[in-house]
């Protein structure tokens, strides 16, 4: 069926980028300048901004682009094959110098992925892949905010679908299915796939996509439709962590507006009724969790029902779209509502807070099922009754935090992810009280929103709303982390004796049970020393009059974090008259006053003065700049 003015679900970027400057150039959607001018401009940039800043002030660095994925799509949907040529432009965010990029490649997995080549900065390079893993020498190594750019040309042939990835049905499933660049967190992530759970691990990123079709289609996308004429599509997404399409000649759609956000469903026409039932569960969900937690910041939100030929997944969740396998839908109502649920609320943990997957995924999946639950216990009480009799009765002897390697099958994973997971959080909502305990869960989404969550994260953010409440008891009979064993963390810092703080070296007093503590000290929220254990920290010599903060912050990497804040006042120096007053003549009465008035201080030394400091410094940069701009320029024409 064709339905090419459907449009499909809108991923937008609460903070869209700004408009191609004049004078840059645009190749296939990606804006750029030539690399020797990008480099003069980056120089000159940043020696501007250190001149333009005011004395003692320092401007914050700006963070590095999030990578960008240009992919140019060609879908067979008769022969079920995927030709890509892949762009990425990939600026180095760590403070290491790189020697090689990694890609996780799900599909060569699936036996379904075949590299025509690989270029880096337009230069033929031979990618070596283990498994998923697809690494790529750099011909150059890649120090700490440079930029480069990959170009990938692949073909995919789909397999029968497992209800996330493959063609079943008449429907072509695209979730986790393009090389997306490792997390590097210390050196690359180089996971091992596995079936078991969700063994996707991605920063967040840009996408521009553009499809096109075998013949006219509907599609499902984490993306917004910039244009679309026939079996052209051009899409786009910001800010997401990955980018999954569903494409069928087949589909039918229904949408509900929320407040603004438009809700659609993506099926096939024998399977209408059980659509409509999904859209109405979805919408009450959307809205329910909105209320609790926070808003959802994307104007379009889909559900895309999937084929299925091996039905091993159930249901996937993506940014702004979740898959929901055919069968799903044909099964009980009750499974129905509940799975609905769950694979909406991963919009707020999964697509908005983001977590390690591969060795924490209680930390999306224990709270995406207990808070579905929540939902379901107040609107389908009855319902929620008969679920909550098999799984609160539920005990199983392996910790929550157990990575997805740690099991033998899905079985085991499920029980003690999900159903062990759940009933913690049921048990940690009676200990805070309902109030306390969505607080938390609020507190913990806004601060870590479009970030890596960490355990810690959501431990500390739960204990801070209900301080009353000894927690870690709980903690420790679900968990057997070793940062819950810590639970002394106390820091003092003495001020010198004699005020004089220019200079001055402040020792720490640190006590703690945690064999590592880093500790920060900022001045003037600048920061000026960290390290394990920090025993003191010195003040610079050249202080400006006027008034500082120190703060000091100490972490333990587990639930014990405490900061002392410290304000000072450094005095400007008197100035000492270099000479005596001429003593008073008492033939010269009429000059008297004059000559035994107070002398005016002797000049300070240019350098003594902040202002004449930065003025000098930044002349310096100015004359630093010009020469290397003509030394670049002279380059380029060369």
């Amino acid at each position: 069926m064709q339905a090419s003015a459907i449009l499909p679900p809108t991923c937008l970027n609460p903070c869209e980028g700004s408009e191609p400057s004049q004078g840059s150039t645009m190749l296939k959607g990606v804006t750029f300048l030539p690399r020797a001018h990008k480099t003069l401009g980056l120089l000159l940039t940043l020696i501007l901004a250190a001149v333009a800043a005011p004395g003692g002030d320092y401007a914050a660095a700006a963070a590095p682009p999030r990578p960008h994925y240009e992919l140019r799509l060609d879908l067979d949907l008769e022969r079920n094959v995927l030709t890509a040529v892949q762009t990425v432009d990939y600026t180095n965010p760590t403070t290491a110098t790189l020697g090689s990029l990694v890609f996780h490649v799900i599909p060569a997995y699936h036996g379904a992925f075949a590299l025509t080549s690989a270029s880096v900065d337009s230069q033929v390079v031979t990618p070596t892949l283990d498994g998923i893993v697809l690494e790529l020498s750099l011909p150059r190594s890649l120090p700490p905010g440079q930029a480069t750019q990959v170009v990938l040309r692949y073909r995919l042939n789909l397999p029968p679908s497992d209800g996330r990835f493959g063609a079943a049905n008449g429907i072509i499933a695209l979730g986790d299915w393009f090389p997306v660049l490792a997390v590097y967190q210390g050196g690359w992530d180089r996971h091992r796939y596995t079936a078991i759970g969700d063994a996707f691990l991605a920063d967040l990123a840009d996408y521009d996509v553009y499809l096109t079709t075998s013949q006219p289609a509907t599609v499902a996308a984490t993306g917004e439709v910039v244009t679309q004429q026939g079996r052209d599509w051009q899409l786009r997404a910001r800010q997401v962590r990955d980018f999954a399409l569903a494409v069928s000649t087949r589909y039918q759609v229904q949408s509900k507006d929320l407040n603004g956000v438009t809700l659609s469903i993506y099926y096939p026409p024998e399977q209408a009724p059980e659509a409509a039932e999904a859209l109405v569960i979805g919408a009450e969900a959307v809205r329910w969790y909105v209320d609790r937690l926070g808003p959802y910041p994307y104007p379009n939100l889909g559900i895309a029902v999937t084929g299925y030929k091996t039905p091993i997944h159930n249901a996937q969740e993506h940014p702004c779209l979740v898959f929901l396998r055919s069968d799903m839908l044909a099964g009980s109502r009750t499974n129905l509502r509940i799975l609905t649920a769950h694979e909406l609320a991963h919009q707020w943990f999964y697509a908005m807070v983001g977590n390690d997957q591969l060795h924490d995924p209680w930390l999306d999946e224990a709270l995406v099922t207990a808070i579905s639950l929540d939902f379901f216990r107040q609107r389908y009480p009855g319902e929620y009754a008969e679920l909550w009799t098999i799984w609160g009765d539920f005990r199983h002897s392996t910790p929550v935090n157990r990575g997805i390697y740690d099991f033998p099958n899905g079985t085991t994973y499920f029980a003690a992810v999900y159903r062990q997971g759940a009933t913690f959080l049921r048990e940690l909502s009676e200990a805070m009280g309902e109030t306390a305990y969505w607080q938390g869960l609020k507190n913990y989404f806004e601060t870590q929103r479009f970030r890596l969550a960490r355990p810690q994260d959501f431990f500390r953010a739960m204990r801070a709303a209900a301080p009353q409440v000894d927690l870690l008891p709980l903690y420790r009979r679900y968990f057997d982390y070793p940062f819950l064993q810590y639970t002394r963390l106390t820091l003092d810092v003495e001020a010198p004796a004699n005020g004089a703080w220019a200079g001055a070296r402040l020792p720490l007093r640190l006590e703690a049970d945690a064999p590592y503590v880093q500790v920060q000290a900022l001045l003037d929220d600048q920061p000026l020393a960290a390290g394990n254990r920090l025993e003191a920290i010195t003040l610079p010599a050249a202080l400006p009059a006027g008034e500082h903060t120190l703060l000091l912050i100490a972490d333990d990497d587990g639930l014990n974090r405490v900061e002392r804040r410290l304000t000072f006042t450094v005095v400007p120096p008197t100035a000492t008259p270099t000479t005596s007053p001429p003593r008073p003549s008492p033939t010269r009465v009429g000059e008297e006053a004059a000559s035994t008035a107070t002398p005016s201080p002797a000049p300070l030394h240019p350098l003594d003065d902040r202002w004449a400091v930065w003025r000098l410094v930044g002349a310096v940069a100015v004359i630093a700049a010009v020469s290397l701009l003509v030394a670049g320029w002279r380059l380029i024409r060369k």
